[in-house]
């Protein structure tokens, strides 16, 4: 009997280790089933939501690989990662596409936005081919007038509309022609860079509206009278009773009356380009005054505003006698013009000079319409006063064609046809 009862108390004990044994088998198989179904949704899903991934268990290996193939442009590119834990498999294909970037610089799985295309563009394409103005000028007009309407919209999705939108608002907004223009001509070309370099569609610019160019009337750009020459001619060259000049910039100021120059052709002259020996000036440069990390600074470009800009000017009389005064003044100086301390003057403390003067002579600015550029505008009616060709005197100023000085002295040169044929009418009396 004490045998018999051990026995089934035995039995008892091994089944009850064999049903905990098979249970324990059955949770870590169940586990596992739950874990690699996980695992394999997870896989299954990224095939289906992301075009060119491929990621699976592999069973040899023993561990979770990834397969990243696509293309970018004319770019083929392909990754692979692999990872025990898939966890930390995703963690490296997040990595990799936080910080992949194509060969031209952009990133190549974020939604690139216009900001962020257009700010690699001006660095890469545009700050290499336009002089330090022009490329100052094309960030200002997409800082100030395209990023706020489109900047953060993605570049692949930009349409017409946009576009549209954004001429329309700024012309609501009151800005001139030329402005909407600048910003027009600012967005096309960095969506017609981004169209060739990605071989994407046609520019949504195409089809945009601009509002209408109202011409100045040309009556606006003021002109200084024979009086008022004479005036400032005296003005400009008075002296104390040292002997020295009361205005250093008197005689830069007559010079830009006697040779239409721009002031900022007149701030990089240097005597290398005044040849007394032919009696002409060379012009093939300018200076502009230009912001670099918060500092200005005098930046020389060899090439003038235009390619009609490179001219010869010849030396008058009076020319050669503020050249004389200039060279008596700035001693060894390089520079034709320049500061107490033989250095390229600033623009605005030549303006300022002239405001002085007008001021002393009794010469009205409030319209602030008599500055600098009224001594180019004098020196052109000068010339169609003295009956001068319109070809002529375009080629003096530098303008780019003939057009641009008639619509600008228009009102002169129609004075002068009918003057032409009073005379006309003189001759047959």
């Amino acid at each position: 009997m004490r045998y018999g009862k051990s026995l089934v108390i035995l039995k008892s004990y091994v089944f009850q280790d064999l049903c905990s044994i098979f249970l324990r088998i059955l949770f870590f198989l169940i586990e596992n089933l739950i874990v690699n179904g996980e695992h394999l949704a997870k896989s299954q899903n990224l095939r289906e939501n992301n075009k060119g991934e491929s990621i699976y268990f592999d069973q040899k290996k023993q561990c979770w690989r990834a397969e990243l193939k696509f293309t970018s442009g004319s770019e083929k590119i392909r990754k692979s990662f692999s990872a025990k834990d898939i966890s930390v498999l995703m963690d490296k294909i997040s990595d990799y596409k936080s910080k992949a970037f194509s060969k031209n610089g952009l990133p190549l799985f974020s939604e690139l936005s216009f900001k962020s295309y257009a700010e690699n563009w001006l660095i890469t394409t545009e700050k290499m081919k336009l002089k330090p103005t022009s490329y100052i000028a094309k960030c200002n007009s997409l800082n100030y007038q395209v990023y706020p309407y489109i900047g953060d919209i993605p570049i692949t999705e930009i349409t017409y509309m946009d576009i549209q939108k954004m001429i329309n608002s700024l012309f609501d907004k009151g800005y001139s022609y030329s402005t909407i223009k600048k910003a027009f001509n600012a967005v096309s070309g960095c969506l017609r860079h981004f169209r060739v370099t990605n071989q994407a569609g046609i520019n949504p610019c195409e089809g945009v509206v601009l509002p209408k160019n109202i011409e100045h009337d040309s009556s606006d750009y003021k002109a200084f009278t024979p009086d008022q020459c004479k005036l400032i001619e005296k003005e400009a060259m008075k002296r104390h009773g040292t002997g020295s000049l009361k205005y250093r910039y008197g005689p830069a100021i007559l010079f830009l009356l006697y040779t239409g120059m721009r002031i900022s052709e007149l701030s990089a002259l240097t005597w290398n380009d005044v040849d007394f020996k032919n009696n002409h000036i060379v012009i093939n440069k300018n200076s502009v005054v230009v912001k670099t990390d918060g500092h200005y600074k005098h930046v020389t470009q060899s090439r003038p505003k235009t390619k009609a800009g490179a001219r010869v000017i010849p030396i008058s009389q009076k020319t050669h006698d503020m050249l004389t005064e200039l060279k008596k003044q700035n001693g060894e100086c390089k520079y034709v013009v320049a500061t107490a301390n033989l250095k390229q003057p600033q623009p605005h403390t030549i303006s300022r000079s002239l405001k002085d003067i007008l001021k002393n002579i009794g010469i009205s600015d409030e319209d602030h319409s008599y500055g600098v550029h009224a001594l180019r505008h004098t020196f052109a009616s000068m010339l169609f006063r003295n009956g001068c060709e319109v070809r002529v005197v375009s080629d003096l100023l530098g303008h780019a064609n003939s057009i641009i000085t008639e619509n600008y002295y228009i009102h002169l040169i129609q004075s002068q046809r009918v003057k032409a044929i009073e005379d006309l009418d003189k001759f047959f009396d």
